[in-house]
């Protein structure tokens, strides 16, 4: 699937971002393990350790990918979450962008299209996030049910589906949704297909509980949005769209959107401060996949299977060169210090270990 990402003063902007955010995040969970009395914080999720715990008794292999130009570590522990690790996070969601960039690719090569269906439903400020997320799931697995759905889905001539669960939260509290891209003939009757889509997903969520008395005509009104052939980012950007935020991205990652004060990711409520509503998140997702793929559709698009935690420690096919190794007594400087985006900029700004290890040294000497 090609290089994860090129280096750049503007990737160097979002990497520091991103292990500001997990540095908060860490703290966020040693906190937590603390108030539970947990014998190491550490314990209490494993996104604590991540890019800031050895994996070994070695130092820190400081390594380059020579075409990209891009550097990154090896020796350190990985969590592979891309619900609560925005190191993990951001790299899993792109090798997922690309799956699904690819799966897209082939169905439209077989003369089918792609739809987008977004499922939602009404929610209030004061419900749990765990409660709504047991409710929702109810609903998709009713919305399934029968042998009505599957011949209805048959003469839509569908394929299978890629399905994205994003987790939001606003002034109406949680916002659980998901994005289902639809696998189906290109010359459906678009009028039919959204008639039948809603009248089953009325009739789900109506079973699940998630309808409120006198709240029929906003669901009817609100609680879908279907989008017909719809294109990737990369098709997107090859004409230059000012949006350039294809179907791939909107699916896979949700974590890189601008977030608002009406509906921020998770990740903006830990960077914000607000402790308890991502820790009820966190417990909420755990066990959670962010993105399904319809059983046996991976191998129909021969893309291999590959857990988070394998997206997580892809680091494409370049060449790599090793630079160095930071010992630990060297990496404690790094990590208390916070200096862990910057050793990877000097890395690739053609700095050799020698004045990186000057530099981390000088660092430490300067409390």
């Amino acid at each position: 699937l090609g290089t994860i990402a090129k280096s750049s003063p503007t990737f160097q902007k979002k990497r520091a971002d991103s292990f500001a955010l997990l540095k908060k995040i860490r703290a966020i969970y040693l906190s937590a393990g603390t108030a539970q009395g947990l014998d190491l914080p550490t314990k209490y999720h494993r996104t604590s350790l991540c890019k800031h715990a050895t994996a070994g008794s070695g130092g820190v292999e400081v390594n380059l990918l020579q075409k990209a130009g891009r550097a990154f570590y090896k020796g350190l522990q990985t969590c592979g979450s891309v619900w609560t690790c925005p190191i993990c996070g951001n790299k899993i969601q792109e090798i997922r962008r690309q799956e699904i960039a690819h799966g897209m690719k082939y169905f439209y090569g077989q003369g089918k299209q792609a739809v987008m269906i977004t499922f939602t439903f009404p929610h209030e400020k004061n419900q749990l996030l765990k409660t709504l997320l047991d409710q929702f799931k109810e609903a998709l697995k009713l919305l399934r049910k029968g042998g009505t759905f599957s011949r209805k889905c048959k003469s839509f001539g569908y394929e299978g589906l890629i399905r994205s669960l994003e987790i939001t939260h606003g002034q109406k509290g949680w916002h659980p949704h998901t994005h289902e891209l639809w696998f189906v003939d290109a010359n459906l009757c678009e009028e039919d297909f959204k008639k039948f889509i809603l009248a089953k997903w009325f009739d789900a969520c109506n079973q699940a509980g998630l309808i409120a008395e006198n709240k029929e005509k906003a669901f009817l009104e609100h609680s879908i949005d279907v989008r017909f052939n719809c294109s990737t980012s990369d098709y997107l950007a090859k004409f230059d769209d000012s949006n350039n935020w294809g179907i791939d991205r909107e699916m896979a990652k949700a974590s890189s959107k601008k977030g608002k004060k009406a509906g921020r990711h998770p990740f903006a409520l830990a960077d914000e401060n607000e402790d308890a509503l991502f820790l009820e998140y966190t417990k909420a997702i755990k066990g959670t996949a962010q993105i399904y793929w319809s059983p046996g559709l991976k191998k129909t698009v021969n893309i291999e299977e590959l857990t988070d935690k394998e997206a997580s420690e892809l680091e494409g096919d370049d060449e790599l060169k090793i630079v160095g190794m930071i010992p630990k007594r060297l990496w404690y400087t790094v990590t208390k210090k916070e200096l862990r985006a910057k050793v990877l900029d000097l890395t690739e700004d053609n700095k050799d270990i020698v004045y990186i290890r000057s530099f981390i040294f000088t660092e430490s000497k300067n409390e």
